[in-house]
């Protein structure tokens, strides 16, 4: 029985890893059918949806539906770190504007980038006009951990009980890591950058000044002289909508920690999660499911 329950473990604790780092299944189609992350014949799934153990040598645990009714953004501090946007480096800086870091290394420096405040989703509608996507990405259902169909609706119809944010089509973190790939002239991969390198101290003096010429296109309706400005601006604000969208929570902080490469859930803590629901020690499998959705569905999404 110990062998048979550290094989099924390790088992949802592989598929969980696959998850949090790439999608399930192939997107060419060879994959599990429908939108569920598993099909129904799988011997961890019933045909109701509920979760459940192989064999006949698992304790009697009072197993809870396989219902997706918690918030991860509630649940896990590290997931969603605002109300409009989830990044993990992202900081309040004052009511107009937030900041990211550009984190230079040997020697050590750092350079804060301001980032334009987004519209909430409260009034995404209202700010977006013609200029921002009238739609939200969102579960097509919403309390079935399997199911990871994104769909997306019109703004008044998509947001009775659901918690939507402000979500950045091109993440805010993607301004800092190029900066830092300048500076070290290689790309995340190791590779080296074809344009090589240019050196930090031509950025720092640069990319949070005026320096553009003063007839410069505008952006968000200012004409900006400073580049770091007209980035951002670009990338979204209350101001420059067209790149930004609504999108579920959940979604939103999956893919702010997969577009840094990092796992939605600790590893740790998720192979933890799964063993203490194998064990009996919890009784309701969101606890870990939910973050292979959200991880599977980012690329539905996308």
């Amino acid at each position: 029985m110990a062998i048979a329950r550290r094989a099924t473990a390790a088992l949802v604790v592989l598929l969980g890893t696959i998850a949090l780092g790439m999608a399930l299944g192939d997107p060419c189609g060879d994959g599990p059918p429908s939108h569920t992350i598993l099909d129904d014949d799988d011997a961890l799934f019933r045909d109701d949806g509920q979760l459940v153990s192989s064999g006949d040598d698992w304790p009697a645990c009072d197993w809870a539906p396989m219902t997706c009714e918690r918030s991860l953004c509630s649940d896990n501090a590290d997931f969603c770190e605002t109300s409009t946007d989830s990044q993990d480096e992202l900081s309040a800086h004052d009511k107009a504007s937030r900041s990211v870091q550009v984190h230079y290394l040997n020697p050590d420096q750092r350079m804060v980038l301001r980032v334009p405040i987004a519209p909430s989703a409260d009034t995404a509608s209202e700010a977006g006009g013609r200029q921002m996507y009238q739609g939200a990405f969102i579960y097509a259902v919403q309390n079935d951990c399997s199911d990871w169909e994104i769909i997306n609706l019109e703004l008044e119809n998509a947001g009775k009980g659901k918690k939507l944010v402000v979500e950045h089509i091109l993440e805010l973190q993607t301004i800092p890591r190029f900066l830092e790939t300048l500076d070290t002239g290689n790309l995340p991969g190791g590779a080296g950058m074809q344009t090589g390198r240019l050196s930090r101290a031509d950025v720092m003096n640069n990319w949070n000044f005026d320096t553009l010429p003063a007839n410069v296109p505008v952006i968000g309706g200012v004409r900006h002289q400073t580049p770091n400005r007209r980035v951002m601006e670009a990338i979204g604000s209350g101001k420059s909508l067209k790149n930004l969208v609504v999108a579920d929570e959940d979604l939103n902080g999956a893919k702010a920690k997969l577009w840094a490469s990092d796992n939605p859930r600790d590893l740790d803590e998720f192979r933890k999660d799964v063993r203490d629901w194998l064990d009996c020690k919890i009784s309701d499998p969101a606890v870990f499911i939910q973050y292979i959705r959200a991880a599977r569905a980012v690329f539905a999404y996308l």
